[in-house]
């Protein structure tokens, strides 16, 4: 789809026009330069909408309303679809990045889903709580050095 036709398609989708589609980019396979697929880029407007809706979305439908289990639940989810469409993604990042298959599939695609298992295992564990901490909390690993460092020295 050219350029234009692809800003007319997404002017119909999208008639507030709330995407500025300012330029056009390509992603190119690294091994043979050739074009893989064009894009769209999006601009300040485009950054101030999607942070705007992730802010909304945080408050109104995600964040304290959605269970830290629940949270888990849903990260859970998207691990094992990763790992469903392991071979795909591993494909389409090896054509992208022209890293070998086999490294893509073994590494980077199944990293991503032992990560979002890693937090979706967090998801429900501190309710979403920081744990205040100041310089105090250093002391002893400072002192610890501290004296590690003149027992070493002396002499």
């Amino acid at each position: 789809m050219a350029a234009g036709a692809h800003r007319a398609a997404r002017a119909e989708a999208d008639p507030l026009g709330s995407i500025s589609l300012s330029a056009a980019c390509s992603t190119i396979n690294p091994t043979t330069g050739k074009v893989i697929t064009s894009f769209s880029a999006g601009g300040k407007k485009d950054v101030d909408l999607a942070v705007a809706a992730a802010e909304e979305a945080y408050t109104e439908r995600w964040g304290e309303k959605v269970a830290g289990h629940a949270r888990g639940v849903i990260l859970h989810k998207l691990a094992a679809l990763i790992d469903e469409h392991a071979d795909e993604l591993a494909a389409l990042e090896s054509l992208d990045n022209g890293k070998a298959y086999s490294i893509a599939r073994a590494f980077d695609v199944s990293e991503a889903a032992a990560c979002l298992r890693y937090y979706a295992g967090w998801a429900d564990k501190d309710g979403g709580k920081v744990i205040e901490v100041d310089d105090s909390k250093f002391a002893c690993v400072s002192l610890s050095l501290l004296d590690h460092v003149r027992l070493t020295t002396r002499d």
